[in-house]
Formats: structure tokens, sequence, C-alpha cells
């Protein structure tokens, strides 16, 4: 079993309406610091993580854009049961 940890970097609040009138302005922001950690407080994958919303879409997209990319980063990482290995870096 591993627990993910997520800590909030950077949060930009982004306008709904700005997003609907103009292209260039309004998006919404939010950098997080995820880890996986095993029960015994060990580190096994560790990444700088983007979700945003630019065009369309409301304010909570970002977060659902940040999971997917959580997800994806987990999915890409060779995590091994036997021996895990510290990953860092960032999306």
């Amino acid at each position: 079993m591993l627990i993910l940890k997520t800590t909030i970097l950077k949060y930009k609040r982004g306008s709904e309406t700005q997003r609907a009138v103009t292209t260039v302005s309004g998006a919404t922001m939010v950098t997080v610091q995820s880890q996986l950690i095993t029960r015994d407080g060990k580190i096994v994958l560790e990444r700088t993580v983007n979700g945003n919303v630019r065009f369309f879409g409301s304010n909570l997209r970002a977060t659902h854009n940040l999971a997917r990319n959580i997800a994806q980063v987990i999915k890409k990482s060779e995590l091994r049961e036997s021996e895990p290995a510290v990953l860092t870096g960032q999306l």
C-alpha cells in the first residue's frame, strides 16, 4: 500500500468569465508537490505536478487536470514492489 501526499506550492485563481471572453487571460493554475510514501514513511516517488484550465471550463477543471497529471506520473514511473527507488523530477 502506498499513500499519496500532496502539498500546494502555487495557486493562481482564474476567471471563468475572462476565459469565455478572451483566450489570453483568466487561466486557473495549481502546482503541487506530490509524494508516494510507504507505510513506514519511505518516499518512493516525488514530483512537482501542475494542473490548469486555460480556455474553457470551470475552475474545478484545474483540479481534474491535476489529478490526471498525477496519475500519468505514477503510471509512467517504474515502481517495483521488491525494491522501490526514489524518482524525482518535474512534469
